[in-house]
């Protein structure tokens, strides 16, 4: 059973105006959750708001780029917390053999497929930490599992509604 639902795109910008997403205790979609604004564009780094039904901020989710071998990284700052890191499952080892496999995994991902084949698309699991704690564990933007009692779940839900894949240009 879901714990919340999606809001339509129409919905969204009647209900609150200016925002990106919202979600739902119910089905009916009476129960605002939350809303999430932007993105806000600063520099490498794409920020979306995320606010209670009264419209207070709850907690901001950041994209960050990555670089020609990295992908991009993922962070939740909910004031009173620290922040909550997300990476792919091998860089959120702390160990030299773990990150230079995460090199080489971009650099055979780069290579062009043999006869003119498509490579699948990879969808990733992102193992997020505040500090050494793992406080929540991302499937895609699919599944969602919060370890930590004190995350907020509406900023980790934000997560799933933006997505994991790149920003489609503006």
């Amino acid at each position: 059973m879901p714990c919340a639902y999606a809001g339509s795109d129409e919905q969204t910008a009647s209900r609150v105006p200016g925002a990106a997403f919202t979600l739902y205790e119910d089905p009916a979609q009476e129960r605002l959750l939350c809303s999430v604004m932007g993105p806000v564009e600063e520099g490498r780094t794409l920020s979306y708001e995320v606010r209670d039904a009264a419209g207070n901020p709850l907690g901001t989710l950041h994209r960050i780029a990555g670089n020609r071998f990295t992908r991009h990284t993922w962070r939740i700052d909910q004031p009173g917390h620290p922040p909550v890191n997300g990476v792919g499952e091998l860089a959120s080892r702390s160990s030299v053999g773990y990150r230079a496999a995460v090199v080489a995994m971009r650099l055979l991902d780069a290579l062009p497929e043999a006869e003119g084949g498509k490579k699948p698309k990879k969808y990733r699991t992102l193992v997020w930490q505040a500090g050494e704690e793992e406080v929540m564990l991302s499937e895609a933007s699919k599944k969602m599992t919060i370890t930590a009692d004190w995350l907020d779940r509406r900023p980790a839900f934000a997560f799933a509604l933006v997505g994991d894949a790149p920003p489609l240009p503006c």
